[in-house]
């Protein structure tokens, strides 16, 4: 076989090996990585710091409430307890009282904001909860999955190089040489058969003598455009 079909066959290996390098990397950021798992624990973790917020919110004021109790209570004993036998003092308490007890309400409308928030949150958690367990357990058994999938992968890539090596074996080095030049440099084609008379990579018409000399099977020709190998059509 010519060294233009045995590069060529060098590429088409090199293409194998490009898929499965593609392939794995692939695989590889799935097993690291759940952008949807990540997304939904921030929701979980965010909630839940929520829920301190307020559940400390509702000591702060419900120890609001108590203190305001505090004070009610011996306002309200002295109030109704007939100890108190001046008007004008019994007006004074009255009016304290009052304004302890609309403090209280205050405290207390406070509280049942909070409450109905700490409720609300509480269903949020819940249910970020089962989302974020659901999407653990789906996780984990995808990954076994995928680690089979990738450990498949790898042992065929090493098969494909093995090939790759003994592809190599057959190419003499100047040849080998200026395909791995010409690879990177032309978008991994560096070899290109002629089709109806032209590249096939970059469709110019080829002279002639240059489609003879491919003949020649140890014959490395260059298209005199492209520059990229060329192999009888």
């Amino acid at each position: 076989m010519s060294q233009s079909f045995e590069l060529l066959t060098l590429q088409e290996i090199d293409n194998e090996v490009a898929a499965l390098n593609a392939a794995i990397e692939s695989l590889e950021g799935r097993l690291t990585g759940n952008t949807v798992l990540a997304d939904a624990r921030r929701e979980l973790q965010y909630v839940e710091e929520e829920l301190r917020k307020r559940r400390s919110r509702q000591r702060r004021v419900e120890a609001d409430i108590d203190e305001v109790n505090a004070k009610i209570a011996p306002d309200e004993k002295r109030l109704y307890d007939g100890s108190i036998t001046s008007p004008k003092e019994l007006e004074s308490l009255q009016k304290e009282l009052e304004f302890h007890v609309g403090v209280r309400n205050g405290h207390e409308d406070r509280l049942l904001k909070i409450l109905s928030e700490i409720e609300e949150l509480s269903s949020r958690r819940k249910a970020a909860q089962q989302r974020v367990d659901d999407l653990e357990s789906e996780w984990e058994s995808s990954q076994v999955a995928l680690r089979g999938d990738l450990r498949q992968l790898e042992e065929n890539r090493t098969g494909v190089l093995r090939r790759r090596d003994e592809q190599k074996g057959r190419v003499t080095p100047r040849p080998l040489g200026l395909y791995e030049d010409l690879r990177p440099r032309k978008g991994g084609v560096a070899v290109s058969p002629i089709r109806a008379g032209a590249c096939s990579s970059c469709r110019v018409a080829l002279p002639g003598a240059v489609r003879s000399r491919t003949l020649d099977k140890d014959a490395v020709v260059q298209c005199p455009n492209c520059e990229r190998i060329l192999t009888p059509g």
